[in-house]
Protein backbone atom coordinates (compact mmCIF):
# COMPACT_ATOMS: atom_id res chain seq x y z
CA UNK A 1 0.00 0.00 0.00
CA UNK A 2 0.98 3.05 -1.27
CA UNK A 3 0.13 6.24 1.16
CA UNK A 4 1.22 10.09 -0.33
CA UNK A 5 1.35 12.84 2.45
CA UNK A 6 0.19 16.35 0.26
CA UNK A 7 0.29 20.04 1.13
CA UNK A 8 2.47 23.08 1.01
CA UNK A 9 5.57 23.85 2.77
CA UNK A 10 5.10 23.87 6.68
CA UNK A 11 1.27 22.17 6.68
CA UNK A 12 2.66 19.52 8.87
CA UNK A 13 3.18 16.78 6.02
CA UNK A 14 6.36 15.75 7.06
CA UNK A 15 6.26 15.77 10.42
CA UNK A 16 2.28 13.85 10.48
CA UNK A 17 3.88 11.33 7.67
CA UNK A 18 7.32 10.30 10.40
CA UNK A 19 4.46 9.91 13.38
CA UNK A 20 2.67 7.52 11.63
CA UNK A 21 5.55 5.83 10.53
CA UNK A 22 6.52 5.14 14.63
CA UNK A 23 2.86 4.97 15.16
CA UNK A 24 2.24 1.85 13.12
CA UNK A 25 5.86 0.42 13.97
CA UNK A 26 4.75 0.34 17.44
CA UNK A 27 1.69 -0.82 17.36
CA UNK A 28 1.16 -2.85 14.20
CA UNK A 29 3.15 -6.01 12.34
CA UNK A 30 3.28 -4.25 9.60
CA UNK A 31 6.70 -3.60 7.67
CA UNK A 32 7.05 0.47 6.71
CA UNK A 33 9.16 2.19 4.09
CA UNK A 34 9.29 6.26 3.90
CA UNK A 35 10.47 8.04 1.10
CA UNK A 36 10.05 11.49 -0.17
CA UNK A 37 9.95 13.81 -3.36
CA UNK A 38 12.11 15.19 -4.64
CA UNK A 39 14.30 12.16 -4.29
CA UNK A 40 17.85 12.90 -5.21
CA UNK A 41 19.10 15.87 -3.48
CA UNK A 42 20.66 17.07 -6.70
CA UNK A 43 17.21 17.86 -7.69
CA UNK A 44 15.85 18.82 -4.26
CA UNK A 45 18.72 21.61 -4.36
CA UNK A 46 18.54 23.11 -7.91
CA UNK A 47 14.59 23.51 -7.42
CA UNK A 48 15.66 25.43 -4.27
CA UNK A 49 17.78 27.19 -5.11
CA UNK A 50 18.38 27.52 -9.21
CA UNK A 51 16.15 29.38 -11.23
CA UNK A 52 14.73 27.81 -14.37
CA UNK A 53 11.74 28.12 -16.00
CA UNK A 54 8.63 26.01 -15.02
CA UNK A 55 9.28 23.70 -18.17
CA UNK A 56 12.68 22.87 -16.98
CA UNK A 57 11.08 22.59 -13.13
CA UNK A 58 8.92 20.17 -14.72
CA UNK A 59 11.89 18.21 -16.47
CA UNK A 60 13.95 18.01 -13.41
CA UNK A 61 11.04 16.78 -11.71
CA UNK A 62 9.80 13.98 -13.56
CA UNK A 63 13.27 12.20 -14.33
CA UNK A 64 13.80 12.39 -10.80
CA UNK A 65 10.18 10.55 -9.91
CA UNK A 66 11.36 7.69 -12.90
CA UNK A 67 14.29 6.85 -10.72
CA UNK A 68 12.19 7.29 -7.40
CA UNK A 69 9.29 4.93 -8.73
CA UNK A 70 11.88 2.25 -9.35
CA UNK A 71 13.11 1.99 -6.13
CA UNK A 72 9.11 2.77 -4.88
CA UNK A 73 8.68 -0.84 -7.21
CA UNK A 74 11.64 -2.80 -5.27
CA UNK A 75 10.37 -1.86 -1.81
CA UNK A 76 7.22 -2.71 -2.25
CA UNK A 77 8.90 -6.43 -2.18
CA UNK A 78 9.95 -6.05 1.11
CA UNK A 79 7.81 -3.91 2.59
CA UNK A 80 3.83 -3.86 3.31
CA UNK A 81 3.02 0.16 3.38
CA UNK A 82 5.13 3.21 1.49
CA UNK A 83 5.10 6.53 3.35
CA UNK A 84 5.49 9.14 0.61
CA UNK A 85 6.32 13.07 1.50
CA UNK A 86 5.28 14.14 -1.96
CA UNK A 87 4.22 12.72 -5.38
CA UNK A 88 2.12 13.11 -8.51
CA UNK A 89 -0.93 15.56 -6.89
CA UNK A 90 2.60 18.25 -6.27
CA UNK A 91 3.58 18.24 -9.90
CA UNK A 92 -0.50 19.32 -10.38
CA UNK A 93 -0.47 21.65 -7.38
CA UNK A 94 2.78 23.23 -8.09
CA UNK A 95 3.67 23.03 -12.00
CA UNK A 96 -0.30 22.73 -13.05
CA UNK A 97 -1.97 25.22 -10.69
CA UNK A 98 0.78 27.58 -9.51
CA UNK A 99 2.59 27.57 -12.46
CA UNK A 100 0.27 27.22 -15.27
CA UNK A 101 0.85 24.29 -17.10
CA UNK A 102 -1.94 22.55 -18.58
CA UNK A 103 -2.97 19.86 -16.33
CA UNK A 104 -3.84 17.45 -19.12
CA UNK A 105 0.07 17.54 -20.07
CA UNK A 106 0.90 16.74 -16.77
CA UNK A 107 -1.77 14.10 -16.08
CA UNK A 108 0.57 12.41 -19.43
CA UNK A 109 3.69 13.05 -18.22
CA UNK A 110 3.21 11.99 -14.90
CA UNK A 111 1.29 8.39 -16.39
CA UNK A 112 4.78 8.19 -18.30
CA UNK A 113 7.41 8.39 -15.60
CA UNK A 114 5.23 6.49 -13.43
CA UNK A 115 4.46 3.49 -15.94
CA UNK A 116 1.15 3.11 -13.93
CA UNK A 117 2.12 3.18 -10.22
CA UNK A 118 -0.38 5.09 -8.04
CA UNK A 119 -0.92 5.94 -4.45
CA UNK A 120 -3.34 3.67 -3.08
CA UNK A 121 -4.22 6.95 -0.27
CA UNK A 122 -3.52 10.51 -0.54
CA UNK A 123 -3.70 12.48 2.41
CA UNK A 124 -3.36 16.27 1.92
CA UNK A 125 -2.75 18.78 4.72
CA UNK A 126 -4.42 22.02 4.07
CA UNK A 127 -3.08 25.11 5.99
CA UNK A 128 -4.06 29.01 5.20
CA UNK A 129 -0.67 30.24 3.35
CA UNK A 130 -0.41 33.14 6.34
CA UNK A 131 -0.01 30.30 8.75
CA UNK A 132 2.44 28.76 7.15
CA UNK A 133 4.90 31.30 6.41
CA UNK A 134 3.89 32.72 10.39
CA UNK A 135 5.41 28.62 11.58
CA UNK A 136 9.15 29.47 9.59
CA UNK A 137 9.79 31.52 12.79
CA UNK A 138 13.38 33.10 11.95
CA UNK A 139 14.24 30.78 8.81
CA UNK A 140 14.98 33.08 5.46
CA UNK A 141 12.14 32.61 3.21
CA UNK A 142 13.37 30.86 0.16
CA UNK A 143 12.57 32.02 -3.33
CA UNK A 144 9.15 30.11 -3.74
CA UNK A 145 7.98 30.87 -0.29
CA UNK A 146 8.62 34.72 -0.56
CA UNK A 147 5.90 33.65 -3.29
CA UNK A 148 2.47 34.60 -1.19
CA UNK A 149 0.41 34.95 -4.57
CA UNK A 150 2.13 31.61 -6.36
CA UNK A 151 1.33 29.65 -2.78
CA UNK A 152 -2.51 30.91 -2.73
CA UNK A 153 -2.25 29.61 -6.58
CA UNK A 154 -0.92 26.04 -5.08
CA UNK A 155 -3.38 25.88 -2.04
CA UNK A 156 -6.29 26.69 -4.26
CA UNK A 157 -4.77 23.68 -6.65
CA UNK A 158 -4.64 21.24 -3.79
CA UNK A 159 -8.28 22.37 -2.64
CA UNK A 160 -9.57 21.65 -5.82
CA UNK A 161 -7.70 18.21 -6.30
CA UNK A 162 -8.86 16.90 -3.25
CA UNK A 163 -12.21 17.42 -4.36
CA UNK A 164 -11.73 16.35 -7.91
CA UNK A 165 -10.36 12.67 -6.88
CA UNK A 166 -11.48 12.41 -3.44
CA UNK A 167 -8.31 12.50 -1.62
CA UNK A 168 -8.56 12.82 2.27
CA UNK A 169 -8.38 16.47 2.85
CA UNK A 170 -7.45 17.42 6.81
CA UNK A 171 -7.32 20.96 8.52
CA UNK A 172 -3.68 20.99 9.68
CA UNK A 173 -4.30 24.95 11.22
CA UNK A 174 -4.94 23.48 14.66
CA UNK A 175 -2.58 21.27 17.26
CA UNK A 176 -0.46 18.72 15.79
CA UNK A 177 -1.61 16.06 18.10
CA UNK A 178 -5.69 16.32 16.67
CA UNK A 179 -4.74 16.43 12.99
CA UNK A 180 -2.35 13.44 14.18
CA UNK A 181 -5.52 11.39 15.48
CA UNK A 182 -6.87 12.31 12.12
CA UNK A 183 -4.68 10.95 10.48
CA UNK A 184 -4.10 8.03 12.27
CA UNK A 185 -7.89 7.26 12.10
CA UNK A 186 -8.53 7.21 8.29
CA UNK A 187 -4.80 5.03 8.02
CA UNK A 188 -6.50 2.54 10.30
CA UNK A 189 -9.68 2.50 8.63
CA UNK A 190 -8.04 1.91 5.03
CA UNK A 191 -6.02 -0.50 6.32
CA UNK A 192 -9.23 -1.93 8.02
CA UNK A 193 -7.33 -2.17 11.12
CA UNK A 194 -10.00 -1.17 14.62
CA UNK A 195 -8.42 1.87 15.72
CA UNK A 196 -7.34 2.70 19.45
CA UNK A 197 -6.47 6.69 18.82
CA UNK A 198 -10.08 8.70 19.57
CA UNK A 199 -10.78 11.90 17.75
Amino acid sequence: MIIVFEGIDRSGKTTQMSRLKEYLEATTSLAVWSTREPYGDECRNKIKTVSMSPQEQLDLILEDRRRHCDVIREKMGEFDIVLCDRFTPSTLAYQGYGHGIDPNILIKANEAVTGGLTPDMVIIFDLPIRAAVARLENRPLDAIERNILFLERVRWGYLDIAKRYKYHLINSNQSSELVFNKVVNRVLQALEIESLVKV
